[in-house]
């Protein structure tokens, strides 16, 4: 493995992502589960009062995989911060609508705490992947 790449090599880094596929990686993995949970919770909403903040989630819970993926196939480490930061937006905003979900009556606080929980741990795999990327160039 050449220099610029060896970092792929220390324990750390590997289990947290980079150093193999992305549908291996636990962050992918739980934003998968994620987006499921989400899919879910929108069907229950009422229809059709619900159906366009319904597929605001949706739509969001599926970006965060999406941008891990994208993230994980750039070359330059910045890229990669720059798409899990972009997964990081899409866990905000979709907490957002949690709430706004809600205030409106689609979905009680147990409905949501599923989601809420991945979204929070999603938030520290992130964190602890984009800290770890910080020093690479």
């Amino acid at each position: 493995m050449n220099e610029r790449w060896s970092f792929l090599e220390e324990e750390p880094i590997r289990n947290l992502g980079w150093a193999r596929p992305h549908r291996e990686t636990p962050a992918w993995q739980r934003a998968i589960d994620l987006a499921v949970a989400c899919y879910r919770l929108c069907e229950r909403f009422p229809q059709p009062e619900g159906r366009e903040l319904g597929t605001e989630i949706v739509q969001s819970a599926a970006a965060v995989p999406t941008a891990i993926a994208i993230g994980q196939e750039e070359a330059e480490a910045a890229e990669y911060r720059q798409q899990l930061s972009v997964a990081n937006g899409k866990l905000a905003r979709l907490e957002a609508l949690f709430d706004l979900a809600e205030r409106l009556g689609f979905a009680s606080e147990q409905d949501t705490a599923p989601a809420r929980t991945l979204i929070a741990h999603l938030h520290e795999l992130i964190a602890t992947l984009h800290d770890r990327l910080g020093g690479i160039p």
